[in-house]
């Protein structure tokens, strides 16, 4: 029935496919006055009237290019940075069409401003996405990509560093355009391998089509790292140093035959972050000392060591061949001292308990993987297949000592515990895309891809009651949990014009089949579905680069390892978590609604968007105790967020660009709980604003802030936050080298307050990272490698080659 459903989908794109007569418009490229080629020029071919583009590309290392349009009369422009625009108008027949080659000669006024343009391309737009180029971006030197992620507008970062998209936490992190071998729940330990300075473009993908993984509903997050092309040896050396010890170190080296492109980024870093937290919790059942007060100091230390390797071989004018692997080692730990204390309710202590934590822990992270395209012709008719396989294992064991006391502050007992949380994780990925022209606006675009993942979580907890007893096993924390993911998915996606409007369908089928495991109690849980996910986006034009867009996808959120394992937490012993094995996938519906266009040195988006989500996940608060409450995951709850999302990026003149986004949501949340069903309703808003100021031959500056309004949860509220970094660049050693010095969160603002009305307790929790930091770096870059780098930002180019 399934493979039914499919043939009649796919008959029916396939008798919409017409061909249309073509006409071939080949040249070159040239300068110094016609002697020289001039490589990765950008040619287009833009429509008389109103100057809209209608074909494009890029010159290739011999300077010619070649474009396909109807034919008629056309103005075709060509461009590179540091070079004066050439215009003329051509008239194209039937056939092949032979240019005179096109000089383009020296601007100087452009060669010292070459920055200055870079970095106005700081924001841009896609059909389905909005692109970052953060080249020039100095707010994160020396940290990690978390540190730059939350510099961007819509992006928030929690107080344990989950990413949150548009004020959703379920999102999907890909590096280069592929799934991440880590789930979301472990967003920050994705990303903390990577240094800011090794990414060259971020792209938010707020409603994914169904060319897309179905998860993620609050979107993808799709990180693009450096890698150069220029011919012979070429690359860039990096070093940081940051306030409290943090050091990073990198070198990025590429070499570059007529027929191989030979890669290698190694990057060290050692970081130590500091944590406090607090929590005041009250009791309302009537317990004789109802009030916990509790506090929390922590260092957190690690040593990374990253390294990526690859080579792209030309195999011929159409095919090319990628093999890459990376592999990350990062042993690291932290120290953590709790201090508990019971109170009546006159004030007077009633009991309470130090605790110290020393973590050891060592993370191995590794990929392998091949890529191969096959370029069937110039129209776009192509072929993509990749295929990944990774690993990753953590190695985590905890040493506690406790210490209980009395109102009177004596010792009464003691507490001695090794809690060990080994973790492995092993993903397989194939993918194959096919896509065709079928006319010089349309195409039709299939695919299949599947993903295979296994997760083994094990956990034991051995206690003593002083440090000369024998460890006896918990039998209650201790325990195993397997989890089997696998996801066979195939897709199809049609994409035309009609007149002023833009289009495209698609539908995308997706088999899940699950298997979980509990060995202590020998419990298997199978739960297999099988789910359709339509996607759908229009984009009509007003004119010259104003248009309305409207689109529709529909998403999955799978519930990962971190809430499914049911496995108790008692790290804080006062605050517990665990997991609950009998979690079903939620699924939501997004809509958005919006107007882009620019006017002169102003561009804009404005977009009203809505998500509906039935059978949703969600934290919920119990108390097992007076003194201990446990944290879990439910299902059944019912979400609807609407919003609106304004981004403006504006350009006073060639010194100064600001792009401003605003966010305005409210969200409706009902959960239940063992008290009943609960619902919940707040309004909210996000702000975020970058600046770039340039001081021709002297320096830029940078500023970012950001905030965050209230976040609505079934039992509270998480308060809100604001943030600002700001940093100053300066080009030196002739353009090859920059030095830049940054300063984030400048009033050490970001503070994480979670507020909680449970029915049997209220509490309030606050958590602060390390994050006023002032570091200073420096970056020297040979052959070439910086203008190479500049010229593809302005081209939009990464590794992403599965991305549209």
């Amino acid at each position: 029935m399934i493979f039914n459903k499919y043939a009649v989908l796919i008959g029916l794109f396939l008798t919409t496919l017409s061909v249309f007569s073509q006409a071939v418009v080949k040249g070159k490229v040239t300068e110094n006055g016609g002697k020289d080629p001039l490589p990765f020029a950008n040619v287009a071919i833009l429509n008389l009237t109103d100057s809209i583009a209608i074909a494009g590309t890029t010159s290739d290392a011999s300077g010619a290019f070649s474009l396909e349009v109807r034919p008629g009369e056309y103005l075709l422009r060509a461009s590179f940075i540091g070079y004066r625009a050439s215009y003329r108008v051509v008239s194209v027949s039937s056939g092949n069409n032979k240019l005179k080659s096109i000089n383009l000669s020296v601007d100087a006024t452009q060669l010292q401003e070459i920055q200055v343009e870079a970095a106005a391309a700081l924001f841009s737009t896609d059909f389905d996405k909005k692109v970052f180029n953060l080249e020039n971006s100095s707010l994160a030197e020396g940290g990690s990509a978390v540190d730059l992620l939350e510099t961007l507008p819509s992006i928030t970062v929690d107080e344990e560093g989950g990413l949150s998209l548009r004020g959703s936490g379920d999102i999907l992190i890909y590096i280069n355009g592929r799934q991440t071998n880590l789930s979301g729940d472990d967003a920050e330990s994705v990303l903390a391998q990577f240094p800011a300075n090794a990414i060259e473009s971020v792209e938010l993908i707020t409603n994914p089509s169904s060319r897309y993984d179905a998860a993620g509903v609050g979107g993808i997050i799709n990180i693009v790292l450096k890698k150069g092309q220029m011919k012979g040896l070429n690359g860039q050396v990096n070093t940081s140093v940051g306030t409290n010890n943090k050091y990073q170190a990198g070198i990025n080296l590429n070499y570059r035959t007529e027929k191989v492109n030979y890669y290698v980024n190694y990057n060290f870093q050692y970081r130590e972050l500091w944590q406090v937290g607090e929590t005041e919790r009250f009791d309302l059942t009537g317990n004789t000392s109802p009030v916990l007060n509790q506090d929390f100091n922590t260092l957190n230390y690690f040593t990374g060591q990253n390294l990526r390797m690859g080579m792209d071989i030309d195999l011929s004018e159409k095919q090319i061949l990628s093999v890459f692997a990376s592999g990350d080692y990062r042993p690291g730990g932290r120290n953590r001292d709790y201090n508990n204390s019971f109170q009546r309710l006159n004030g007077g202590l009633d009991s309470g308990s130090t605790r110290n934590l020393l973590e050891e822990e060592l993370r191995r992270n590794f990929e392998v993987g091949t890529a191969y395209s096959y370029e069937l012709d110039k129209k776009g008719h192509r072929f993509d297949f990749l295929g990944t396989f990774s690993i990753d294992d953590v190695d985590r064991t905890e040493f506690f000592e406790e210490q209980f006391f009395t109102g009177e502050n004596v010792v009464n007992n003691e507490l001695y515990q090794v809690f060990a949380r080994p973790r492995f994780t092993r993903q397989a990925i194939l993918q194959a895309d096919y896509q065709k022209p079928t006319s010089e606006t349309g195409r039709i675009d299939v695919g299949a891809k599947s993903t295979l993942r296994r997760f083994e979580r094990i956990q034991t907890l051995d206690e003593a009651s002083t440090a000369s007893d024998p460890l006896i096993r918990n039998t209650l924390v201790t325990g195993d949990f397997d989890f089997v993911e696998d996801v066979h998915a195939g897709y199809i996606t049609y994409r035309d014009e009609w007149g002023g409007l833009k289009y495209q369908i698609g539908l995308r089928g997706e088999y899940s089949l699950t298997e979980s495991y509990q060995p202590a109690i020998d419990c298997t849980h199978v739960n297999n579905y099988f789910d359709f996910f339509p996607s759908i986006y229009f984009d009509y034009s007003l004119g010259k680069e104003r248009s309305l867009v409207l689109n529709y996808s529909r998403r999955i959120s799978r519930p990962g390892t971190w809430s499914l394992a049911p496995l108790i937490n008692v790290q804080d012993p006062l605050n517990v978590r665990y997991g609950n094995p009998y979690l079903q996938p939620s699924y939501t519906d997004n809509y958005e609604f919006g107007f882009l266009g620019r006017f002169g040195g102003y561009f804009s988006t404005l977009t009203v968007f809505h998500r509906y989500t039935t059978n949703g996940l969600s934290r919920i608060f119990e108390a097992f105790t007076p003194e201990i409450v446990g944290v879990t995951w439910t299902n059944a709850t019912t979400q609807n967020n609407t919003g609106i999302e304004w981004v403006n990026q504006m350009n006073f003149g060639k010194k100064l660009d600001v792009t401003f986004t605003a966010n305005a949501f409210r969200a409706d949340v009902t959960a239940p709980t063992r008290e009943g069903v609960i619902s919940n309703t707040n309004f909210s808003w996000t702000s975020s604003l970058i600046a770039n100021w340039r001081v021709p031959k002297w320096f830029n500056v940078q500023l970012s802030s950001n905030y965050r309004g209230p976040i609505v949860l079934p039992q509270g509220e998480i308060a809100p936050i604001f943030n600002l970094d700001v940093a100053l660049r300066r080009e030196v050693m002739k353009g090859n080298g920059t030095v830049s010095v940054t300063l984030t969160d400048v009033f050490d603002t970001r503070r994480f307050v979670i507020q909680t009305a449970a029915g049997t307790f209220e509490q309030e929790r606050m958590f602060n990272r390390e994050t006023r930091i002032l570091t200073v770096a420096f970056t020297y870059r040979f052959k070439g490698y910086k203008a190479k780098r500049a010229e593809e930002a302005m081209r939009g180019n990464g590794d992403g080659d599965m991305f549209d």
